[in-house]
């Protein structure tokens, strides 16, 4: 019975034709994105970086978190229809996104350097969980990917305790296997104590650096359609009820602005290593109000 049916043709009256179809260029992305998302997990054929340690934007975080919002949005406006094929194209996607490979850079990078904080002189004590504090362009994007989902295909299987389970267990350095369990909602929780940690400026990126833009990943999550989600509430005016103070270029009292990001960031009227990829000049510091105007990214170095 369950055969027949599925053979059963579409009533004559109705209108498939009308309906926009995926171009073969469009089909082509999403066959990609399957492909790539059955590899065996540690094979990134395809997905190789410029620079090693993740640190530029072909990182891997950034490759898997724009194949499940492509994969979403062709899912929502263009095939509502199928369903399993994405949903199962989407949990892969995210485990990929919590292996090891994708997130052990942090361990180095939470020292810190000169790079992002010409002032340092000591580098930090590092941490390997790679959630707990800043490192937004990793959280931000985990939270959205499993947010979309959980709206997507009305599954809270990322809502569970554990669900977004990182393991740290490198062979020949450390005290042994560190395993740092998370949901939805602890990981929203986590971020959300970092904003409120930097009073609202921002959660940030690299170590001494909050770029505007990387933190519209996390926000865009925190809205009604979440469950018990704290930002409603939290949200409006930061810890202690103080409002932020913006100076006259709309910088945060806290902050000073170290203009474009674009072939290398100046910090107060320092330079700041540029990738050998990149072409132009270094850019000195600017108004952040003066960047938005030109539709570039902001970013500010904590005082």
């Amino acid at each position: 019975m369950s055969d027949q049916r599925a053979r059963t043709p579409l009533p004559s009256s109705f209108p498939l034709a009308s309906y926009p179809k995926l171009s073969r260029v469009q089909a082509g992305h999403i066959r990609h994105f399957h492909n790539l998302s059955l590899q065996r997990p540690g094979d990134w054929s395809f997905m190789s970086s410029v620079f090693p340690e993740q640190e530029w934007h072909d990182a891997l975080r950034y490759q898997l978190s724009a194949m499940l919002y492509a994969a979403g949005l062709a899912h929502f406006h263009r095939l509502p229809a199928v369903r399993t094929p994405f949903a199962v194209l989407c949990r892969r996607l995210i485990a990929k996104m919590l292996h090891r490979d994708v997130w052990s850079y942090w361990y180095l990078t939470s020292q810190g350097g000169i790079a992002c904080n010409p002032d340092l002189t000591a580098l930090r004590t590092p941490w390997a969980d790679p959630v707990r504090r800043e490192n937004i362009m990793y959280s931000g994007h985990l939270l959205l990917m499993a947010t979309m989902y959980a709206m997507l295909f009305d599954d809270d299987r990322y809502d569970r305790d554990g669900a977004l389970t990182f393991t740290h267990d490198p062979v020949y350095y450390g005290l042994g296997e560190e395993v740092y369990a998370y949901s939805r909602g602890r990981l929203q929780d986590a971020i959300l104590a970092e904003m409120e940690r930097e009073g609202w400026v921002g959660v940030c990126c690299e170590p001494n650096v909050v770029f505007v833009i990387c933190n519209q990943f996390p926000v865009r999550p925190a809205s009604p359609l979440t469950s018990g989600s704290p930002w409603l509430t939290r949200c409006r005016r930061p810890a202690g009820g103080a409002s932020l103070r913006f100076g006259a270029e709309g910088q945060h009292s806290r902050c000073r602005s170290v203009g474009e990001v674009r072939g290398g960031v100046g910090v107060q009227g320092r330079r700041v290593r540029r990738r050998p990829d990149e072409g132009g000049s270094v850019h000195g510091p600017a108004g952040p109000s003066a960047s938005v105007r030109r539709d570039r990214h902001v970013c500010l170095v904590r005082v």
